[in-house]
């Protein structure tokens, strides 16, 4: 439109609109929102169906959002995150509702335990890569291919580089005076992963320790025959 205004500009004139009521809405979303990551600020509800937001409700108080689900009984249908505010509102609030997981975090989820699985059995990925690799036979070494080698020193990289700054928004959070627990919401991180990473002061990084006995070690002779008959 060519105006010239900030992002919080933006955001103080919607929030100063005032709110209308949203009829016929059998569906609604909600998440939090922030003036800037990191700073809770309220919740935001929108109708899924529509792609609209519907109101910009201040702060997250239970109270807040259940005495506007009273306010629109038609609702059948609660999207949320696991936030246990939203849960209890959406219970006392709108008890003939179903409330569901977002689709987003459900996505996101399904795209994140792939990369906890595999940084799980790093150690052993990297055993197997090994057992392939010393191969004392005169015919020629099957090796990894390189490709592969850097395909999975990249995701060691990039693991680490999303830990880091999960690690720096905790510690953003606990400087500014945010609890355990708050801060435990807002990251999705467990209270004793906020409270190890807090008191070590500087980043964690992951343990480099040896791998210990694993489920190949029964079979590492029969991995270094196998790989004489390749």
């Amino acid at each position: 439109m060519g105006l010239r205004c900030s992002a919080d500009t933006l955001l103080r004139r919607l929030i100063n609109t005032p709110e209308t009521k949203q009829s016929g809405a059998p569906h609604v979303g909600i998440d939090e929102w922030a003036w800037h990551r990191g700073h809770c600020c309220g919740m935001l509800i929108v109708n899924p169906d529509t792609h609209r937001p519907l109101v910009l409700l201040p702060g997250r108080d239970q109270r807040t959002l259940a005495t506007w689900f009273r306010k629109y009984p038609e609702i059948q249908v609660v999207s949320r995150d696991r936030s246990g505010v939203y849960a209890t509102a959406a219970r006392e609030g709108a008890p003939q509702a179903r409330q569901v997981a977002d689709r987003w975090h459900l996505l996101k989820n399904i795209g994140d335990e792939p990369e906890r699985m595999m940084y799980r059995y790093m150690p052993l990925i990297r055993l197997v890569v090994r057992e392939l690799s010393l191969k004392k036979s005169p015919e020629p070494e099957i090796s990894v291919p390189v490709a592969s080698l850097r395909r999975l020193e990249r995701l060691k990289q990039h693991i680490r580089k999303k830990r880091h700054q999960r690690w720096t928004e905790v510690m953003a959070l606990h400087n500014k005076g945010c609890s355990f627990r708050e801060i435990s919401r807002i990251t999705g991180l467990s209270r004793v992963t906020v409270s190890r990473w807090v008191g070590s002061g500087t980043f964690p990084e992951m343990s480099t320790r040896p791998p210990k006995r694993g489920l190949l070690d029964p079979w590492r002779e029969w991995v270094k025959r196998a790989t004489r008959m390749w």
